[in-house]
């Protein structure tokens, strides 16, 4: 299993947020605080406390060291510097708006001055915002009614064939594209069915879908995961959505957290965590009954020896975590998971000791 490295101290409420930068961990809490703490003493730097409600969404600019972040039913969406520790806000187009976890994302390298928001009001009705960032102000500049509220975006990286367009999520077996190219004569949103009909499944999931509440590209851009409420993560060729490659699955405990996950750099493996208080690591570039994304190169990684992944197809590392896992985080060079959970503990878990 994981070897659990350290405690993070410092908040007293569920954590949805946890991302790593270079110098720093920075997680978001519904203690309404967001903590930036130092990558190697784990010390807590400084609290960013703009916020007067539970944190439930942010996102990391691609480049510089700016996070973006919104607070329930809070009309601000706050954009700050963490280095310099300046801060300023932007008015969200909705009365009393809830921007949940992950519904928040910077775009790629090409189109990171872009942030899109995506919102839902006390009339659970949603709606998509799409703000610019310039030389710190932000500015408004289309906003894009949905008929339920929003629960994730995200934005693929330059490489991807689908570079150019933002995906989002309802809560429903949906995704839907926002093209950012699009001229008069195209559709500006374009939808694909994720039907887990045909998806077999945990007998215990037979009565809820899988409705999407979390989704990211893998770094190489040709894979898209989503999580659903049935706590299983469907794999997805991003050149065709008609057939999953992969369904990884976690125990269905009815909770309200669901599954999180994060890609390793190299795009080959997936750790996920969910309601069930497990940590899995998932190789997805081995196969699973011939359905997984195969990788040209055949070269092992650091990562791919330090696990001992050199022989198996398909591998599952399990780890029991204390607490329903609300957020995760991983390293860039794959050597740490950080895991929010919902009574306010993160822990930074290495990766060099899975047997």
């Amino acid at each position: 299993g994981t070897r659990e490295r350290k405690v993070l101290q410092g908040h007293t409420d569920a954590v949805e947020e946890v991302h790593i930068t270079a110098r720093n961990y920075i997680t978001g809490s519904h203690d309404t605080n967001i903590n930036v703490y130092d990558l190697n003493s784990s010390e807590l730097q400084w609290q960013f406390k703009e916020h007067t409600d539970k944190v439930l969404s942010m996102s990391m600019h691609f480049s510089k060291p700016l996070f973006a972040s919104a607070a329930y039913q809070s009309d601000k969406l706050w954009l700050c510097n963490y280095h310099y520790r300046v801060s300023t806000s932007l008015q969200l187009p909705l009365a009393k708006p809830t921007v949940a976890a992950g519904a928040m994302r910077f775009g790629n390298e090409r189109y990171s001055e872009t942030l899109v928001v995506g919102t839902q009001d006390e009339a659970k009705k949603g709606r998509i915002a799409i703000c610019r960032i310039d030389r710190a102000e932000a500015r408004l500049i289309d906003s894009v009614p949905t008929n339920l509220p929003v629960q994730c975006v995200t934005c693929p990286p330059a490489c991807s064939p689908l570079s150019g367009k933002f995906v989002f999520t309802c809560s429903e077996e949906k995704l839907y594209f926002y093209d950012t190219l699009y001229q008069s004569s195209s559709k500006k949103i374009t939808t694909v069915v994720v039907s887990s009909q045909n998806i077999i499944r945990l007998p215990n999931k037979s009565v809820v879908g899988h409705n999407i509440h979390d989704i990211s590209f893998s770094p190489n851009g040709m894979l898209l995961q989503s999580c659903g409420e049935d706590n299983t993560v469907i794999v997805h060729d991003v050149r065709r959505f008609d057939r999953p490659l992969l369904v990884l699955e976690h125990e269905y405990m009815s909770g309200v957290h669901g599954v999180a996950c994060q890609w390793s750099s190299d795009s080959r493996f997936l750790v996920s965590g969910a309601d069930d208080c497990t940590i899995r690591l998932w190789d997805v570039g081995r196969g699973n009954g011939g359905r997984a994304y195969h990788s040209a190169s055949r070269s092992y990684t650091n990562l791919e020896e330090r696990l001992g992944f050199k022989d198996t197809e398909v591998n599952l590392i399990k780890h029991n975590q204390s607490g329903a896992i609300c957020a995760l985080s991983l390293s860039t060079m794959s050597d740490m998971v950080v895991a929010g959970t919902n009574t306010g503990r993160i822990v930074v878990h290495g990766l060099q000791s899975f047997e």
